[in-house]
């Protein structure tokens, strides 16, 4: 699941607890990728951009998610 964000009235619209906690860490974009391996839950990877209203690009997604399932495998073999 990817989740994005790209200016501070679209993290209003979808959630006032999101609005809080970006404006607490001064975020203005934000890109949130949950990180699931094989049906396990292991939490999110959470990009945030704090000096302009970014429009997330392909890339930026790909990454996310690949990072996800890295920090996922990373997780599944701890365990």
């Amino acid at each position: 699941m990817i989740y994005t964000c790209n200016n501070p009235r679209d993290i209003a619209r979808a959630s006032q607890k999101l609005l809080e906690f970006c404006n607490e860490i001064k975020i203005l974009s934000i890109l949130i990728c949950k990180i699931k391996v094989y049906g396990k839950d292991f939490g999110y990877i959470v990009l945030g951009e704090s000096r302009i209203e970014r429009i997330w690009q392909e890339d930026d997604l790909t990454l996310a998610v690949y990072l996800s399932k890295l920090v996922g495998m990373y997780n599944m073999n701890k365990e």
